[in-house]
């Protein structure tokens, strides 16, 4: 029983001593490696604190631009409201009065362009039309009475 305790013993001892010869290789082995590692993850972090700086300035920049931006677009907002505001239409500097609403504008419109008998005159050329040149001619007349 001795004898195998101490068999036992003795190999436990060549494990130990076996663990720390492995302990020492792996160690080693990944000490270089361990080394580049460290530097590739400095060299990293460094790349995009920079990036990370130059996206910072080029927001301020943004920023101070777009301030910029709105005071002018305030300034013009101004500008436009107030000569829109002060001004008057045509019409009622005549005595007319203003256009409220979008069937008052339409009235406008047709009575501006658009001539109380137009209708009445198209309907009685088209009734006079007849083909008295060549083919080619009729039809524009006839699309001309009809626009």
């Amino acid at each position: 029983m001795k004898e195998t305790l101490e068999l036992v013993e003795g190999r436990t001892d060549g494990l130990n001593s076996i663990e720390e010869q492995l302990r020492d290789f792996v160690l080693d082995s990944l000490d270089p490696n361990g080394e580049k590692m460290k530097e590739l993850l400095e060299s990293t972090a460094e790349k995009l604190a920079q990036r990370d700086e130059n996206l910072e300035d080029m927001v301020l920049a943004m920023k101070k631009e777009i301030e910029e931006l709105k005071g002018e677009l305030t300034i013009y907002k101004a500008a436009l409201s107030n000569g829109m505001l002060s001004s008057r239409s045509t019409d009622e500097k005549r005595g007319g009065n203003a256009i409220r609403t979008w069937e008052e504008f339409q009235r406008e419109v047709k009575k501006q362009f658009y001539p109380q008998y137009a209708e009445k005159e198209a309907r009685a050329k088209l009734r006079r039309l007849t083909q008295q040149g060549t083919f080619r001619e009729y039809v524009r007349a006839f699309s001309e009475l009809m626009l």
